[in-house]
């Protein structure tokens, strides 16, 4: 097996060296690059770089779609395919909205939640005037309302939350206050097909009490009347 005589220990090769090497007896001369250009470093799945070893060498994460490198770690983005036909989206549509404030509801009206607090808004798709989610992303969405009544509800007087579509029902839930008194709650849920462009949906409230009632907004933070969406898929 040939053997490389004359290296000094620690020596650093550049490769222009020229270096004795002994096979069978007969020393011939070459140079690092010769031995070095023989060897290579192929870059595996995921990376770049490499070469032959009569140089330097760097092998580094391949950037590619979706694949963010930083210096100490790797960020990773999937996309979410688009069933309308568009390239996919990186964020997810969603909200969370609340109310802090009390808000007053007529008698016998179905009467749209003025939430004033937005918690969760992915691609700033609500409407606050309107109070309205228009998302932009089309496919399945998952919806849900929870209501809580401060005011006191008499007994027998019928109360219900509602999810609606482009101003048509696509959830109610009814209750009867079974005695006098404060805090009856109520919520729904529906999953929902919006076209990515105009549909929207709100959240609805009803009661037939003798008077208007409030809605409870309990302050900063508090979720006793919320609203919560999310796509679920195409």
């Amino acid at each position: 097996m040939p053997k490389i005589t004359a290296l000094p220990d620690g020596a650093t090769l550049v490769g222009t060296e020229t270096l004795p090497v002994v096979q069978s007896g007969v020393t011939v001369e070459v140079t690092v690059n010769q031995i070095m250009g023989a060897r290579t470093i192929t870059s595996g799945a995921g990376l770049t770089g490499g070469g032959t070893l009569d140089s330097d060498r760097t092998l580094a994460v391949g950037a590619g779609t979706g694949i963010t490198v930083n210096a100490d770690d790797v960020a990773l983005t999937i996309p979410i395919a688009v069933s309308s036909g568009g390239t996919g989206i990186t964020t997810t549509e969603a909200i969370t909205v609340t109310l802090e404030a009390n808000q007053s509801v007529t008698s016998g009206v179905v009467t749209v939640i003025s939430f004033d607090t937005v918690g969760r808004d992915a691609n700033s798709t609500w409407n606050t005037s309107t109070k309205r989610w228009v998302p932009q992303v089309a496919g399945r969405y998952f919806v849900n309302v929870n209501t809580q009544w401060t005011s006191v509800l008499e007994a027998g007087v019928l109360f219900g939350a509602a999810v609606y579509k482009n101003g048509a029902e696509a959830a109610f839930a009814f209750n009867l206050a079974g005695v006098l008194g404060p805090n009856y709650s109520m919520g729904t849920a529906a999953f929902v097909d919006m076209n990515g462009t105009t549909d929207y949906i709100d959240f609805r409230v009803f009661h037939n009490s003798s008077s208007s009632q409030n809605l409870y907004g309990f302050g900063a933070g508090s979720t006793r009347v919320a609203a919560y969406g999310q796509r679920t898929g195409p």
